[in-house]
């Protein structure tokens, strides 16, 4: 079996009269089925788990629309994928309201029986 695994690391710091005034970094791995990446800059972290179809949907979308950043792409996509992770949750919310409140008339019944 052939297993490809990429991983890129790069890290940019400036000091001025030895104090650290610009700390970039990054990280990036690819399995051939996600990717993960870490992005820092001074004290902000950034982290992004992209599938495939993410990656393909991206440089879709940045030959589509070549005057819109790869950082503000990424971040539409990131919030994208969270509005649909919330409307899942919701939903599953709702199923599990709807079997307790079952559960619970069923109970209310078989007390009544006895």
């Amino acid at each position: 079996m052939n297993t490809e695994y990429t991983l890129q690391t790069g890290k940019l710091m400036k000091t001025i009269n030895g104090k650290v005034v610009l700390n970039k970094q990054y990280a990036f791995d690819y399995d051939g089925n996600k990717a993960n990446i870490l992005l820092k800059n001074n004290s902000d972290l950034h982290e992004y788990k992209l599938t495939n179809k993410n990656i393909n949907d991206m440089f879709t979308k940045i030959m589509q629309n070549k005057d819109i950043s790869l950082k503000d792409k990424l971040k539409m996509m990131i919030e994208k994928e969270k509005k649909q992770k919330n409307k899942k949750q919701k939903r599953n919310k709702k199923t599990t309201k709807k079997a307790k409140k079952q559960k619970n008339n069923k109970t209310k019944k078989n007390k009544g029986k006895k």
